[in-house]
């Protein structure tokens, strides 16, 4: 999208957001035509010739699927730019990795310092939630 007649004239004028937008709007209908071409192709093909080719529909059942991972990608295609000029020593496949890991798959030792920060933000003594076994209201239990 950067580069040719657009970026001398539309992308010099926008907002370095608006672009990044535009950016992003292009990759998701690359996706798309990408998966759909094949769809497309082997529709055309049916109407037309009365006949599928097998390959295209080989194609087709093979793109198709792949749209979801492809928006996914896309999706994170800025937490990757954001990475690559945060970390340039490191490696595009480090990067890659980094970004597309979900976040709620980090390490043990990161779940760990969160669970004691978590731990530490809140006060539960005096509650049934402390260990002492007090009712709802904080009194504790008298044992008989």
């Amino acid at each position: 999208v950067k580069s040719g007649f657009l970026n001398k004239l539309v992308l010099k004028k926008m907002n370095p957001m608006s672009q990044e937008v535009l950016s992003q709007a292009f990759w998701y209908l690359l996706a798309f035509y990408l998966v759909h071409f094949f769809s497309t192709f082997n529709r055309i093909l049916q109407v037309l010739a009365h006949r599928q080719i097998f390959g295209t529909v080989v194609l087709q059942s093979f793109f198709d699927p792949l749209q979801g991972f492809l928006n996914f990608l896309v999706y994170r295609r800025p937490m990757y730019i954001r990475y690559r000029t945060k970390h340039n020593e490191e490696g595009r496949l480090f990067a890659v990795r980094q970004t597309v890991r979900l976040s709620y798959l980090h390490s043990r030792q990161l779940r760990m310092e969160r669970m004691e920060a978590f731990e530490h933000k809140h006060d539960y003594s005096g509650s049934i939630y402390d260990g002492k076994g007090g009712d709802e209201y904080g009194e504790e239990k008298v044992q008989t």
